[in-house]
């Protein structure tokens, strides 16, 4: 059975916060999107850049975006 924390957190408790914080903020942050440089051109007409960019990755222009965390293992 597991026992309720009473008292004052000890440094196991602190310790053990701090480590659940890195690892959600580190997990986070290896999961936002990079996008690689590409040139976007909309030829004078006023397109969604959404959509202009999608239509590159389509064409074979731009790479896709891909998530942080592979570049950390490359």
């Amino acid at each position: 059975m597991i026992r309720p924390i009473s008292g004052p957190p000890t440094w196991k408790h602190l310790l053990a916060t701090l480590l659940i914080v890195l690892l959600i903020s580190v997990g986070w942050y290896g999961l936002q999107p990079v996008y690689p440089d590409c040139a976007l051109s909309s030829f004078g007409t006023p397109d969604d850049p959404q959509r202009l960019y999608q239509q590159a990755i389509e064409d074979g222009h731009c790479d896709p975006a891909y998530p942080r965390w592979k570049d950390w293992i490359a």
